[in-house]
């Protein structure tokens, strides 16, 4: 194991540590350094491979959970359990999307009828707006994050969504007689600063001694 990888899995256990109770919050504080944390593993793995567009992907996926628990602990707007609560009906409003396009596709399956009608009772007893759209979370977070965000949005956006010259430059990637190390380790440092952004929120949310020093401003 790398030192990177190191301070990555010391990272995630010490925050866990900071968490004390059980609530909304917590749960959810939880539930993001558990996802991160395999995130950031599976990128690592990705990275030592060179397999790096998939690493690209599930960083740029790695920056949206990023911007959204800053935008949960540390936006002025609402509570914290009332951006929590946004953000869960955000994310029915996008499941039933998914199950509605899905519909148009199988028009003869009625269990997702039954879905869809579940999922929007649940979303109508959330007596709450839903989250605001990714660009406008940004606007809610300080200006050098921002910048990262968008950055890290544009850059790695191929590496979401393929295409012929997405696809050419994995191509020519792989058949590259030496592959670039100074690109893999600066991805790394970029999953490595991110997950230090991630533990940091929930460290300062938490009124922990020291928590400054988990923070960090992604250099690309």
């Amino acid at each position: 194991m790398s030192s990177k990888e190191e301070e990555l899995l010391s990272m995630f256990a010490e925050t866990r540590t900071l968490i004390k109770t059980k609530n909304q919050e917590n749960a959810m504080c939880i539930t993001v350094l558990d996802g991160a944390e395999h995130y950031c593993n599976a990128i690592f793995l990705l990275l030592n491979k060179n397999y790096v567009f998939p690493a690209k992907a599930l960083i740029r996926c790695l920056c949206e959970l990023t911007v959204k628990l800053m935008w949960c602990l540390q936006c002025p707007d609402d509570t914290d359990d009332e951006r929590i609560r946004r953000w869960e009906k955000s994310t029915l409003a996008q499941n039933i999307k998914v199950l509605e396009e899905w519909k148009r596709v199988d028009p003869q399956n009625n269990k997702i009828d039954g879905q869809i009608k579940e999922l929007e009772n649940k979303k109508d007893n959330m007596n709450i707006d839903e989250m605001l759209p990714y660009a406008q979370l940004l606007e809610k977070l300080p200006n050098e994050f921002k910048d990262i965000s968008l950055k890290l949005y544009k850059d790695f956006n191929k590496a979401v969504h393929l295409d012929a010259n997405s696809l050419g430059e994995i191509y020519l990637h792989n058949n590259k007689a030496n592959v670039n190390n100074s690109d893999i380790s600066r991805l790394k440092d970029c999953c490595l600063l991110l997950a230090k952004n991630i533990t940091g929120v929930i460290a300062i949310n938490k009124s922990a001694e020291g928590p400054e020093s988990n923070t960090a401003t992604v250099v690309l």
